[in-house]
């Protein structure tokens, strides 16, 4: 059964992030878990669940993640702007760590126009013999 906001939550979920609130009993949850048979479910109720919120290890391919009873969370609200971004084509680099960094620089650097020519020059330096 088609629950009543199932295709405004499916067409805002396109473009941005949704926060499905209501009374108890009414619901959400099913809604939220029926948009997706791939989606990582979290729920902050559950202790195994609450580890991998605090740690931001939930399945990096989920088409959808879906936070239950997240309200609970000290902070929640400030911890939901943390992790939402916004899409975009292209490549995500890590710059946390000394590869991601070189990485990200790397990745600019050869696909900015005016740098790119100065850049392969330096790297054929690098790798030649001697």
């Amino acid at each position: 059964m088609r629950r009543l906001l199932e295709v405004p939550v499916r067409s805002d979920l396109q473009s941005k992030i949704v926060l499905l609130t209501g009374p108890r009993q009414v619901g959400k949850t099913t809604l939220a878990r029926g948009l997706d048979a791939a989606a990582a479910y979290l729920n902050y109720d559950a202790a195994e669940d609450r580890q991998i919120l605090k740690g931001k290890e939930w399945p990096s391919d989920a088409p959808l993640v879906i936070f239950d009873e997240l309200h609970k969370m000290k902070g929640w609200k400030s911890y939901i702007k943390g992790i939402y971004g916004y899409k975009f084509e292209g490549k995500r680099c890590d710059a946390g760590s000394p590869m991601g960094f070189l990485e990200a620089n790397l990745s600019y650097a050869l696909h900015t126009p005016a740098l790119k020519p100065k850049v392969m020059a330096m790297l054929k330096k690098f790798l030649e013999p001697g």
